[in-house]
């Protein structure tokens, strides 16, 4: 294979296939670089009246360098958002997308006058509560799993996590919100997470 490669690349047309190849995974590396620091969606086509300061492609020129020295991460790193909220997204957008990949249990949809749940009541959705919270992080793995239908204590301690996450009332009670909001496919959640770092890059530099 490397007799080969060395055959084809001296010859006129390796020289030029070459030549197209660097020319194509240069402009490809620009325009990923442009989609990191811009966004890939440019915020007039959204809000035609959105207005921000413009901010360096510094990137252009920086590129030789990077790949000369071999730090294309570094570039990288230093073209996206410098807001920790956006270094946390992106830490947890790969975990969503692999729960994503496996089915959520479905919670049962509250009935009845009170249509709301604190601890001590029964509801039936209990074991499926606890898996999903287990799933979410909000709730220890080492947590049992309920032999029963008892709204317990620990489960509302999870769902006081998962509702501080989502900016919910923090009150442990699983109401029509709370529901709502555990119910929502992690597929979905993926796509915010997604559209919020999309966001983040059309923020000024200092927003």
């Amino acid at each position: 294979l490397d007799r080969a490669f060395r055959a084809a690349t001296s010859s006129e047309a390796g020289t030029d296939a070459l030549a197209r190849a660097d020319v194509a995974l240069t402009a490809a590396m620009l325009r990923f670089l442009s989609d990191v620091r811009f966004g890939r969606v440019r915020p007039q086509d959204v809000e035609p009246y959105y207005r921000a300061k413009a901010r360096d492609a510094w990137f252009v020129a920086g590129l030789r360098e990077a790949v000369a020295q071999d730090r294309l991460d570094a570039l990288i790193d230093a073209a996206e958002p410098a807001f920790p909220v956006y270094a946390r997204l992106k830490q947890v957008l790969p975990h969503y997308r692999a729960l994503a990949a496996t089915p959520m249990p479905a919670l049962p949809a509250l009935t009845g006058p009170r249509a709301k749940i604190v601890p001590g009541d029964q509801y039936m959705g209990v074991p499926e509560l606890h898996d999903l919270l287990v799933r979410l992080g909000d709730l220890p793995a080492a947590t049992p799993r309920p032999l029963d239908d008892r709204y317990s204590d620990a489960l509302a301690a999870g769902v006081i996590r998962f509702q501080a996450r989502h900016g919910l009332e923090q009150d442990g009670v699983l109401g029509q919100q709370t529901i709502a909001a555990l119910s929502v496919p992690l597929a979905v959640r993926v796509t915010q997470l997604e559209l919020a770092l999309e966001r983040m890059r059309w923020l000024p530099e200092f927003a």
